[in-house]
């Protein structure tokens, strides 16, 4: 990843200090031949859910995860891995639609296979009920808001641009 996306994200979280900001996303719906909320990769033109493999949020948010998930999880059955805690922290924390800072298809972790990512977004989908279960509700919010730096594709000199590598889309 580029310092210069890096940057622009904290330019806009400067903006939105109360929310997530990233660059990998997935969305939910509700499924009505199963009767249940499902968690999706679709490509589509909304998301609630930011993947915690690059995200900017505020501190704080720490303290309200430990204090009110962590602990809740430590004195019940379920286990939250890595995975499942980043989706209990956008789940639950934040309670403000997620932002999304340039066009991203692939995930940050790079050097994975096929088939660790299959099952990671297995174990994403899996994770998605249990926190339904553990939690009771669904405080996921639709996002469309895609923030990208202003004239970044424009046909303006290289020199002149000061996201110069951002086209440069992995």
């Amino acid at each position: 990843m580029f310092i210069s996306r890096i940057n622009f994200a904290y330019l806009v979280w400067e903006s939105f200090s109360e929310r997530l900001i990233g660059f990998t996303v997935r969305d939910h719906y509700f499924d009505n031949t199963n009767n249940q909320w499902t968690y999706t990769s679709k490509w589509t033109n909304q998301y609630s859910i930011i993947l915690f493999d690059a995200v900017i949020y505020h501190k704080y948010y720490n303290y309200l995860y430990y204090e009110h998930v962590y602990s809740k999880n430590l004195n019940s059955t379920w286990n939250l891995d890595e995975e499942c805690s980043g989706l209990a922290f956008s789940n639950h924390i934040i309670r403000e639609s997620p932002l999304k800072v340039t066009q991203r298809k692939k995930t940050i972790s790079g050097g994975n296979t096929l088939f660790d990512s299959w099952m990671a977004w297995i174990d994403r989908k899996s994770c998605f009920q249990k926190l339904i279960k553990l939690f009771g509700y669904i405080p996921l919010m639709k996002s469309k808001i895609r923030f990208e730096p202003l004239l970044y594709k424009d046909d303006v000199s290289s020199m002149r641009k000061k996201y110069r590598k951002l086209e440069m889309v992995v």
